[in-house]
Order: C-alpha cells, then sequence, then structure tokens
C-alpha cells in the first residue's frame, strides 16, 4: 500500500471518528441541559441571588419559626425556609434542649406541642429545598461527637418527609404549624436525656421517612453545609455571650 492510499484512509477514519465524537458530545449536552431545565423547574428562584444574612418571619401568628436561607451549590441557588421550634433558646440544630413542635393533628380541634421522633433521635429542623421537605436530626445523646466532624450519614442525620404538611408556602403569612395525618404518627414513651418537659413525645410512621445519604443525590451536600452553617452561626453566637459576661465581670472586679 503506498503511502498516500494509508494518508487517506487515516484521514477517512479520523472524519468517522471526529463525527462519532461530536454525536456523543451532542447527547451528552443534551441530557445535561434536560437535568439542568429539570433542576430549575423544582427550585424556584435558583438564579436569584443569595444574601448573606438569614431572614426571619415574625409577620402574623407563628406557631414555629420560620426563616430563610439560600446556599450556593450544584451549580444554582438554593432558596431555603426552614422551620425551627421556639422553646430552644438559641437557635441552633444541635442543643441540649429537645426541641417542641406545635402540631396540628387531625383529631384534635386545637393545636399542641409536641416533640417529633423519626425512629430514635429527635427532629431537630425542618427544611424546604426544591420543593420538598427534609428533616434535621438532633444528635445529642447519641454520639460523641455532635459537632462538625460529627459522621452525619452513619448516624443518620437528614431524611426526606412525606403525608406531613408544614404551613408555610407563603412564609410571611404561614404559622409554620406541623399538620400530620392520624394515620402517620403513634405515641412514644421515650423520654429525652436530662428532659425536664412532660409534653407529648410522638414517632412518625415508616411511610413518612426516607433516609437521605450521600448515594440519594447532590442534596446531601446542600443538607450537610446547611448543618456546618447552622453550628458555625451557633458558635459564634456563644462566643458572643462568652465575651458579653467576661467583660461585665471585668467591669466588676474594677
Amino acid at each position: 500500500m503506498s503511502f498516500s492510499r494509508r494518508q487517506k484512509r487515516t484521514k477517512r477514519r479520523s472524519k468517522k471518528h471526529s463525527r462519532k465524537t461530536t454525536k456523543k458530545h451532542t447527547k451528552q449536552s443534551k441530557r445535561l441541559s434536560g437535568i439542568a431545565k429539570g433542576v430549575e423547574s423544582n427550585c424556584p428562584n435558583n438564579q436569584v441571588n443569595c444574601t448573606l444574612i438569614d431572614k426571619h418571619y415574625t409577620e402574623g401568628n407563628k406557631l414555629n419559626e420560620i426563616w430563610d436561607t439560600c446556599i450556593n451549590m450544584n451549580g444554582i441557588n438554593n432558596h431555603i425556609i426552614y422551620v425551627t421550634s421556639k422553646n430552644v433558646a438559641i437557635k441552633s440544630v444541635e442543643t441540649l434542649q429537645v426541641p417542641e413542635f406545635v402540631v396540628k393533628f387531625e383529631v384534635d380541634a386545637e393545636p399542641r406541642t409536641c416533640k417529633i421522633m423519626i425512629e430514635d433521635k429527635y427532629i431537630a429542623c425542618f427544611l424546604k429545598i426544591c420543593g420538598q421537605w427534609y428533616a434535621m436530626m438532633r444528635l445529642f445523646g447519641k454520639t460523641l461527637n455532635t459537632g462538625f466532624l460529627a459522621r452525619t450519614e452513619k448516624n443518620k442525620v437528614f431524611y426526606r418527609i412525606s403525608n406531613i404538611d408544614i404551613d408555610s408556602n407563603d412564609p410571611s403569612s404561614g404559622t409554620g404549624v406541623i399538620k400530620i395525618p392520624k394515620d402517620s404518627y403513634k405515641d412514644s414513651d421515650s423520654t429525652p436525656i436530662l428532659s425536664t418537659s412532660s409534653t407529648k413525645v410522638i414517632e412518625l410512621a415508616d411511610k413518612c421517612f426516607e433516609n437521605i445519604n450521600k448515594q440519594t443525590g447532590n442534596v446531601f451536600n446542600v443538607l450537610q453545609r446547611f448543618r456546618q452553617q447552622k453550628l458555625a452561626a451557633n458558635e459564634a453566637k456563644y462566643q458572643v455571650i462568652d465575651n458579653v459576661v467576661d467583660n461585665g465581670v471585668d467591669f466588676l472586679l474594677d
């Protein structure tokens, strides 16, 4: 075979390979574009810039505390609504106090305050990310390390929530009350460590939750980032309190 014929054959193979590569990249681009569109449709305001400070909604009759925050991750701005209890002195996802939420049961005329469990832990807060509700658990009493280095996947800190409604679609007018159908929970005789309250304890039914881990998808990373940010913010608040106390003692001594 002459050198020129080999050149022509090589050139034809190169063009064929180039066409295949182009088709492959085109298909991949369409697939990624579809995923991006799906994410955008499920995540409201994902292109709206994040603010530095969480917003606290205080209008109207708030039965549970309602906040919003924002985390830039996975190529979008994740605007997150989250609900915390009122009985915790300093807002945190990890406290000695067991969070108590105001719950509206179908069988009761009026809402009542409850501690809410999933499996063997108490819920610290509820979060709405991309239209889906999640629960973050309190680790105190279940593992030695409850801080930044806590093994959140092994200790099952995050859950996707279903069959439960939280009144916060409009955070300004919503009450934040947790609405639980009669077949979605059972009463529990669990007694929290260091508990000084006789508040009712309930356990959510298995159909109401699904554990979130690294294999579940990107939302695990968003939940993890949220937890780290709240721990850091809580640590900063305690440092401010310590400084005020220390300065007050120094002033008295002077």
